[in-house]
């Protein structure tokens, strides 16, 4: 394992030990191969495993739910006992979380066909 990664497991189990405590912690993500994805009605992906291995160290029952993002949004501002894992950090939502740690980072890129004379230099260009 990578030592970033190990220290945000770390940090993770740290955070979820006082929260997992709660009754019926409910933990939520969204479709976003490859990282959340259900394949053969079973929730997978690189984030998941994160969660469920520190589910397991913490002995706590896995109980990952796959919803649309603003539905598990909703709930987390709703109700009790609520996680919410693989949601994009941005200014916007910087202060309506705790945020504990990465589970991925991805970059995001355009890609034109070289001599389709399509040039991007900004965001705005985009």
């Amino acid at each position: 394992m990578k030592p970033k990664l190990v220290i945000v497991v770390f940090l993770v189990l740290i955070f979820l030990t006082n929260v997992v405590c709660a009754k019926g912690l409910t933990i939520i993500t969204e479709e976003y191969p490859p990282v959340n994805f259900k394949k053969e009605g079973v929730i997978r992906g690189s984030s998941v495993e994160v969660v469920r291995e520190i589910l397991r160290r913490l002995k706590q029952p896995d109980n990952i739910r796959m919803l649309p993002w603003a539905r598990g949004y909703n709930l987390l501002k709703t109700q009790p006992n609520i996680a919410l894992f693989s949601t994009v950090r941005n200014q916007e939502r910087e202060s309506r979380f705790h945020w504990v740690g990465p589970l991925c980072i991805s970059r995001n890129g355009f890609y034109a066909r070289k001599g389709s004379g399509i040039q991007i230099n900004s965001i705005e260009d985009a």
